[in-house]
């Protein structure tokens, strides 16, 4: 987003226009704006996308690994959330294979 509003530049930095960051890396971060996308594959790496708690209560290991995980996963989304002070505007696929995390997002409509 561009902006001619010097208070704005100087709490977010004077190179203004879109920037493209991951979830990892925004925290500390605030805009003014963000759009929160690309969460189709969140979990995949980590195979929580959509978990099967019930076959992985079998194994104590592999639970707290999958719950850990979601964990953070969680976070980070959370985190991606909140770096918007004004606008928020969180883009989910139309229908499809979707996650554990879209679920959620969806359910706090």
């Amino acid at each position: 987003m561009y902006n001619n509003d010097s208070g704005w530049s100087a709490r977010y930095g004077d190179d203004g226009g879109v920037r493209l960051v991951g979830f990892q890396t925004v925290l500390g971060l605030d805009f003014r704006a963000a759009i929160v996308c690309g969460l189709l594959p969140l979990g995949v790496h980590d195979e929580t996308k959509n978990p099967d708690w019930d076959t992985l209560r079998a194994n104590e290991d592999a639970f707290d690994e999958a719950l850990k995980n979601t964990k953070q996963n969680i976070r980070f989304l959370y985190v991606a959330c909140t770096r918007a002070k004004e606008i928020l505007h969180i883009v989910l696929p139309e229908s499809g294979d979707s996650s554990v995390y879209v679920k959620m997002l969806e359910d706090a409509q």
